[in-house]
């Protein structure tokens, strides 16, 4: 949601180059980076017309995540309207990169607006959910990184955010819009540096801690834009995989210098909360580097009670879904590299299985918090994986 006034349309058409590349300073999105990313379709109600309105994120097999001013029914000043657009409008494009090109289309069942969107600042709380009416089949859903993990997107650390939207600013016809996904990367802001940023934008309201992040360059030129609402901001975990720590919510202009992207902070304990309880969620756990009898790696499937003999290494694996054609490949980190414990494959999981590895190791290296890298086919018939852990133990 970016303002536009004619003497801000007329000052940076003087300034800004007309060649600018797409995000703003952006470019192609990385191939099978993003399976998570989904266009936000309103029907408008005219044949033929391109209903396409924001980016979203797939956080769950049913359930998308965007920005609220995607989905309320009503703009203006004061607090913001909180009633939900018709569901009966709403659909989700997944599993493309091209904008007016969706592997699948899924309806709508039920549009959640954040009921604090607009409070306590004029974009406070900008998130919405959208349930679908069935489960994903061409897309993967994105991890929320949780309030635990604060340090992956500490001031200074690079995020990345996708989306179709234009190109340059001000772009009132939509003419730079793209339709293949692009993607720019761009530094995470202190709290401090935006507040002084936003804290006289008349049209935009007061930078809120609480529930805003901001991502850009102090010079600019590199930023989100008009379409890009409701798209995620992403940062890699200690895993080195995308965790979503932000929604496209607004900014002054695009790629202004000073007037940084500005993203609703879904990664801390407000939305975080908020998103957790509408959707019924059961979140993995964040990596926090200690032992746990166990850690649950995602909500399907976890590891616990790994034995370690002179030959060969047990564990237990319980999975909430039937799965087939499981990989499994067990590591632990010695001397900042990465050094293989066991390996295996099995022809099913079903429930809780006791599962046995030959060790590839001395006994005394397994005995360490392992690494358990799962990939396997589900029900669907989709590749899907986790990175359970479990803290290796000498069978007594």
């Amino acid at each position: 949601m970016r303002p536009l006034t004619a003497a801000l349309i007329a000052l940076v058409a003087l300034v800004v180059p007309a060649n600018a590349p797409a995000v703003v300073g952006g470019a192609p999105a990385t191939p099978g980076a993003h399976p998570h990313i989904g266009s936000l379709r309103v029907d408008d109600g005219e044949a033929g017309s391109d209903d396409f309105v924001c980016g979203a994120s797939l956080i769950a097999p049913t359930w998308v995540l965007t920005a609220a001013h995607c989905l309320v029914t009503a703009e203006g000043p004061g607090p913001r309207a909180t009633a939900g657009v018709d569901p009966a409008r709403v659909s989700v494009g997944l599993g493309s990169y091209e904008r007016t090109g969706p592997a699948e289309t899924i309806a709508a069942a039920e549009v959640i607006v954040n009921d604090r969107y607009g409070q306590p600042a004029e974009n406070s709380n900008d998130v919405a959910l959208v349930r679908l009416v069935r489960a994903a089949t061409k897309a993967t859903p994105i991890r929320l990184a949780t309030p635990a993990e604060q340090d992956i997107y500490a001031p200074g650390r690079q995020t990345t955010v996708v989306g179709w939207g234009t190109a340059f600013f001000p772009d009132v016809g939509g003419l730079t819009v793209r339709e293949d996904l692009q993607q720019v990367s761009v530094p995470r802001v202190s709290d401090e540096a935006a507040a002084l940023s936003y804290q006289t934008d008349a049209l935009n309201g007061q930078f809120d801690p609480q529930t805003m992040l901001a991502a850009g360059n102090l010079s600019g030129l590199e930023d989100s834009c008009q379409g890009d609402s409701g798209g995620p901001l992403t940062v890699p975990d200690r895993e080195g995989r995308l965790a979503q720590i932000g929604v496209v919510s607004f900014g002054f202009g695009c790629g202004f210098p000073t007037q940084y992207g500005i993203y609703a902070r879904v990664a801390d304990t407000p939305l975080y909360g908020w998103i957790v309880t509408r959707t019924g969620a059961t979140p993995p756990a964040p990596d926090t580097g200690t032992a746990s009898p166990a850690l649950r790696a995602s909500p399907d499937v976890r590891a616990r009670h790994a034995h370690v003999g002179r030959r060969r290494l047990a564990f237990t694996l319980s999975a909430g879904t039937a799965l087939r054609d499981v990989s499994l490949r067990v590591t632990r980190s010695r001397g900042g590299r990465r050094i293989t414990v066991a390996a295996g494959r099995l022809r099913d999981l079903r429930a809780t299985r006791r599962v046995v590895l030959r060790l590839r190791v001395r006994p005394a290296t397994a005995r360490s918090l392992l690494r358990i890298a799962l990939t396997a086919t589900d029900a669907s018939g989709r590749r899907v994986s986790a990175v359970l852990r479990a803290r290796g133990r000498t069978h007594r």
